[in-house]
């Protein structure tokens, strides 16, 4: 049987050597004040730590995360802490120099254990950034699953949590994997803490971080496999009065921009994502060309993507959305600023009503 890995463990030793790190390179006095602790109805913060220096004190809301190798991952914090942005500190094991200067830019503070910092408040200022990381006792990476056939099955399960209980051959059939697949991917989750399995069947330990690592992987594991491909019209306007409803018009789906705006009513869309069952493609494509006049552009506002997951008769299918999950993810890629507003709202409003009761 795989070990399993201790995700509490591990995040409060990465928390503890980044802070001494600090303490070590600028005199600031970090304390680690409380464990756990909760922000609003819905959110908890990792820990708070006082942070001391030059006579004065600053409180943080700590966000510990066990890597932090991606853009995407940065643009998911600082979307979680968005409600606490001016209080809120990211602490990683490492940041490379290019992640930390894209912190600065996202104005999200962090710091980690080799002393790189970025901290922002009155009286304070830290910018570090190119110190080596150090070696920290090994953990399982969140890297080990990161396959397109595991973020498949990943992404039912967020979507139907349910599904975790079903026979595995069900499991496949919805997640578009081969059977065989199944099994290892689950394996997987229990080594890294996500799944528990026991006597009453299984269930999700930590679907939130189930959620966050699959957003911040999907821009690179799975979606370049989505064969993307982009275009532009001549009315910039077209989408508003596009139906995708009208079986002329063939399987298709609104995600991002689109898709926010009308979960939402929050978003002015500035580009318009479409993921388009991939028999259907080239009808789909032929008939918006026509219709709507799109024309190929590399940085065109239009993307056309391939779906990867078996049709529902949800409300956000019949209404022409792809899944609450998937419109977040690509809200949380963009790093767009206004995108990272409405994609809080959509993990507050409607994908925590699904996962938070787990």
């Amino acid at each position: 049987m795989a070990t399993r890995h201790d995700p509490q463990h591990h995040e409060r030793e990465v928390l503890d050597t980044a802070l001494k790190a600090l303490g070590e390179l600028t005199g600031i006095d970090g304390k680690v004040v409380a464990t756990e602790a909760r922000t609003s109805l819905r959110a908890k913060s990792d820990a708070v730590v006082d942070l001391k220096v030059a006579g004065q004190t600053h409180r943080y809301l700590v966000e510990c995360k066990r890597s932090m190798d991606r853009a995407s991952a940065l643009a998911l914090v600082r979307t979680q802490l968005a409600p606490h942005l001016d209080s809120g500190l990211l602490v990683a094991p490492y940041l490379s120099p290019q992640l930390a200067e894209h912190s600065r830019q996202l104005d999200l503070q962090f710091i980690d254990t080799a002393g790189n910092a970025y901290l922002k408040a009155d009286g304070l200022y830290v910018f570090v950034s190119g110190r080596k990381p150090l070696t920290l006792p090994t953990q399982t990476s969140t890297r080990s699953a990161g396959n397109a056939t595991a973020w498949r099955m990943a992404f039912a399960l967020l979507c139907e949590p349910a599904l975790v209980q079903a026979p595995y051959r069900e499991i496949a059939e919805t997640a578009g994997i081969a059977l065989g697949s199944v099994g290892a991917v689950f394996q997987d989750l229990a080594t890294r803490g996500l799944l528990v399995e026991s006597a009453r069947g299984r269930r999700l330990a930590a679907p939130a971080q189930m959620l966050d690592e699959w957003v911040a992987g999907y821009p690179s594991i799975l979606r370049p496999k989505l064969h993307p491909r982009r275009f532009q019209a001549t009315n910039p306007n077209w989408w508003q009065d596009a139906s995708l409803v009208d079986p002329t018009q063939l399987s298709a789906q609104w995600g991002g921009e689109v898709a926010a705006a009308r979960m939402t009513g929050y978003l002015k869309p500035a580009t318009q994502t479409l993921y388009i069952d991939p028999p259907a493609m080239r009808d789909t494509l032929r008939h918006l060309v026509t219709k709507y006049r799109l024309q190929p552009s590399a940085d065109g506002s239009i993307e056309l993507l391939e779906t990867f997951w078996r049709p529902s008769t949800s409300q956000t299918a019949r209404e022409s959305l792809v899944p609450p999950i998937l419109v977040y993810a690509d809200l949380i890629a963009t790093m767009d600023s206004r995108n990272l507003e409405t994609a809080n709202l959509i993990r507050e409003k409607i994908i925590a009503r699904v996962l938070d009761p787990l």
